[in-house]
């Protein structure tokens, strides 16, 4: 049975981003697939990041798909998900929003597969050096 896991941008978006997951969930449930989404596996907005995405990777296990959501670049945990999907060779789909959710499949060429993870190290690394900027501004 295939079972698609939604991958997206939740911290620091209103709501936790909880209102696209679950309508989201709700289409692609609609459209025949079986669903696993991260809000029902951590209904808590303010529960510990750590704790949450360990069972979300956990839960991947159980997947044959990772559907991403628009703005999943943006996302620390949504990565981590990406590279775990690479990593187990999951299917791997962009969702489309519209009046009718979409996936389109992306490409799992090596040369996509590397320029992604060197994307998602540079999007790291930043993420990483803005947070020791604001560190030492603090400091000094």
């Amino acid at each position: 049975m295939s079972v698609i896991y939604i991958s997206g941008a939740m911290s620091g978006k209103p709501d936790m981003n909880f209102p696209m997951f679950n309508w989201v969930a709700h289409e692609l449930r609609h459209q025949g697939w079986s669903v696993t989404n991260p809000v029902d596996i951590n209904p808590d907005p303010g529960a510990s990041w750590l704790p949450c995405i360990i069972a979300d990777i956990e839960a991947m296990d159980e997947c044959t798909s990772l559907a991403q959501l628009p703005g999943w670049e943006e996302s620390f945990g949504a990565w981590i998900e990406y590279i775990v999907a690479l990593k187990q060779h999951k299917m791997i789909y962009r969702v489309s929003l519209g009046e009718v959710v979409t996936l389109r499949r992306m490409s799992d060429h090596p040369v996509r597969v590397w320029a992604s993870l060197a994307y998602a190290s540079l999007f790291l690394c930043r993420r990483m050096m803005r947070k020791v900027d604001a560190v030492q501004e603090v400091i000094a």
